[in-house]
């Protein structure tokens, strides 16, 4: 342990012990701000930066999680519009698009030829994956999905 001297007017005025080789360390007594060499408050900006990971890291969790959700039910609103399309009667296109809607995406394609059909339908990104592909630039497309339904085709 260092020796320390008495400085007067640093007792007087803060209760200071500083060390007898001139050292930068200064250990203040009662109510007094203590200093310490060139590492103080790292621990706080490393705890700062591994938070803003973390945080940056369930974003991105979190938007591909809507994305993977939001892509399976485009897919099921297809499927399901190319099924009410292939048993209408009347008007197949119609049909798709008002099941695709029920679905929340978009029909943008049809074509039927008797009972076979094949739709498109799309729906736009999520918000949060929107949001991220735009934060970097990056164009945000819209979730596609085709379904075909009818007979087998007999090759």
């Amino acid at each position: 342990m260092a020796t320390t001297r008495r400085i007067p007017e640093c007792e007087r005025l803060m209760g200071a012990m500083i060390p007898a080789d001139g050292g930068t360390r200064l250990r203040l007594r009662d109510r007094a701000w203590s200093r310490v060499a060139s590492d103080a408050g790292s621990g706080t900006v490393l705890g700062l930066a591994v938070l803003a990971v973390v945080c940056f890291a369930t974003y991105v969790g979190m938007a591909r999680v809507q994305q993977v959700l939001t892509v399976r039910q485009v897919s099921t609103a297809a499927d399901l519009a190319a099924l009410a399309a292939a048993q209408a009667t009347v008007d197949p296109c119609a049909r798709a698009g008002a099941v695709a809607a029920a679905n929340g995406a978009g029909l943008t394609g049809c074509w039927h030829q008797g009972v076979d059909v094949a739709v498109e339908v799309s729906a736009p990104m999520p918000e949060l994956t929107a949001g991220l592909l735009q934060s970097f630039g990056l164009p945000i497309p819209s979730i596609v999905a085709r379904s075909r339904a009818g007979y087998p085709s007999s090759s």
